[in-house]
């Protein structure tokens, strides 16, 4: 296995394309990592021990994704595993308002993840969730 691991580590970074991004607000957000997997998915891990939060991210270059899998957890060990709401909004260059999408009562996965898919590019990305067991 110890021999493994360079080669698994060199696939790892492979697979995550570089992505010039800044979180502009952050509300009850603790950690935030935001990946490019190929061309086609965009990964944003997201811990929030309050069960209930918000992130609005800026990116240097429009985001071309056919989906974005969005993973939530409370803490290293305690993922989601549902939420009562989950909001995002797309927005492209200045101020236009590209589409908004709200789910309620979202079953999550073993990993607190949920995936939606994205219709058009966008420069601005703002996430809403609460929980359905806040802490």
């Amino acid at each position: 296995m110890i021999r493994q691991l360079p080669i698994i580590l060199l696939f790892i970074i492979n697979c995550s394309v570089s992505l010039s991004w800044e979180a502009v607000e952050m509300g009850h957000v603790e950690s935030l990592n935001v990946f490019r997997r190929g061309d086609d998915m965009l990964e944003i891990y997201i811990e929030s021990g309050r069960g209930i939060g918000s992130v609005s991210l800026a990116f240097e270059e429009p985001v071309q994704a056919d989906s974005i899998r969005i993973i939530l957890s409370y803490d290293s060990l305690h993922h989601y595993h549902f939420c009562e709401s989950l909001s995002l909004e797309f927005a492209g260059g200045g101020d236009l308002n590209l589409s908004m999408i709200n789910h309620s009562m979202i079953d999550l996965g073993e990993d607190g993840s949920v995936s939606v898919p994205v219709d058009e590019g966008f420069t601005m990305l703002k996430i809403g969730w609460i929980d359905f067991y806040r802490q």
